[in-house]
């Protein structure tokens, strides 16, 4: 089976990592999220990702972000712009009121490069159900999935990604794209 030798190959190279690979999450569907991205564009994921292998980052408070930043910078320096990878921030927030949403949006779009407008997606709303159905405990962390073609997590990191944490993903990166 193909998600054995992931993990196979997880652990020769030493992987003893609790968050990527012995988790709860790991090997199950991504939630749907659906919300419109700072380019006006609305984003159903994993649907929109079919075919490309995703990473989705999450972060609930403002603080977060440095450790969106950390899976962020290297993902994209490496697979940004082609074909067959995806990049999401989802930023989440339980705000109701469409007037504070749009200030919001606002204020992000003019924060982060016009180009990553469509890689941006915020959700508004009650979050508690992704909380559970991903794991994400702590609501002043951050949090990136892989997901393979077909939406599956296949790996899972929390807070600050580490050089370990980088080689995990570019393994598992390179184990799925031989699929």
């Amino acid at each position: 089976m193909k998600t054995t030798s992931i993990f196979t190959s997880l652990a020769l190279i030493g992987c003893n990592s609790f968050s990527q690979v012995d988790n709860e999450v790991v090997g199950k569907k991504f939630p749907q999220i659906k919300s419109l991205s700072l380019a006006g564009k609305e984003v159903a994921l994993p649907v929109d990702t079919k075919g490309k292998l995703t990473l989705v980052t999450i972060a609930f408070i403002e603080e977060g972000q440095p450790f969106i930043d950390s899976w962020a910078e290297p993902f994209l320096n490496t697979y940004y712009g082609r074909d067959d990878f995806a990049y999401y921030e989802v930023p989440m927030m339980n705000i109701p009121q469409p007037a504070a949403r749009q200030f919001i949006d606002a204020g992000m779009r003019a924060g982060i490069e016009k180009k990553m407008h469509p890689n941006v997606v915020t959700y508004y709303g009650d979050f508690r159900k992704y909380r559970i159905a991903l794991k994400m405990p702590k609501i002043n962390s951050g949090y990136a999935y892989l997901l393979d073609k077909n939406g599956i997590i296949r790996f899972r990191g929390e807070g600050y990604m580490t050089q370990n944490d980088w080689e995990i993903l570019k393994a598992t990166i390179n184990e799925l794209m031989k699929i």
